[in-house]
């Protein structure tokens, strides 16, 4: 049996266009990294720390979404409609269409 899907943490994706030889990055992501969070403010301070602090800069848009319990990187948007399908909204902050952290935890 197949457990639906549902969001876990907030993510982070970095398109550097390098590619990586790491089992443990979503399997959806062929090329760049995504880091893991409890906020994605969080885990920009983390890169910046690990990469050096212009990182986030010169990076091109650095996506911020979620990871689910099937490995997969989703941005806000799909994480919305992923939560609000599994009941996981706690808190909304007015009319929204996509996911924040704050909305889970």
């Amino acid at each position: 049996m197949i457990k639906e899907e549902r969001i876990i943490i907030a993510a982070i994706y970095f398109r550097d266009g390098k590619q990586y030889d790491n089992p443990y990055q979503p399997i959806n992501i062929d090329s760049g990294y995504v880091l893991m969070g409890l906020r994605h403010g969080f885990i920009f301070a983390d890169n910046a720390i690990i990469f050096g602090k212009d990182k986030n800069e010169r990076l091109e848009h650095p996506i911020q979404g979620f990871m689910t319990n099937h490995r997969r990187f989703v941005d806000r948007i799909e994480a919305f409609e992923i939560a609000t399908k599994m009941n996981q909204i706690v808190e909304m902050i007015g009319e929204q269409t996509e996911l924040y952290s704050e909305n889970l935890y």
